[in-house]
């Protein structure tokens, strides 16, 4: 089930969008102290983001997210962090609105 899911309605606000490409995250606390990952990128919508990557990464987590076959760097925070199989799906609510339609290359048509 999905965690967007509560008692069988979608709690989101904003239409998804599929978008796939690499996705780079990093984090971390002090100016050396930073860990990374690269996953894939599964949608996007105006203020979120859907990632597998292969570990997890705790919720409330702020992470710099670069998608590298679309213009999109922002900061986001880890909503939740799921197993799904062998990757983790990653939700991350960016802290600025990401404009979908105008500013993403690539970008398919919304999910239902």
């Amino acid at each position: 089930m999905s965690l967007a899911v509560l008692g069988g309605k979608d709690q989101r606000r904003h239409e998804r969008h599929r978008l796939r490409g690499d996705a780079e995250l990093s984090w971390g606390s002090g100016v050396d102290a930073v860990a990374g990952v690269t996953g894939n990128c599964l949608d996007v919508s105006v203020y979120g983001i859907l990632v597998e990557v292969p570990r997890p990464i705790p919720e409330g987590t702020i992470v710099r997210v670069r998608i590298r076959t679309s213009d999109i760097a922002v900061q986001a925070r880890v909503k939740h962090c799921e197993p799904y199989g062998p990757w983790f799906r990653v939700g991350l609510e960016s802290l600025k609105a990401i404009i979908v339609k105008e500013t993403v290359p690539n970008i398919g048509t919304p999910l239902t």
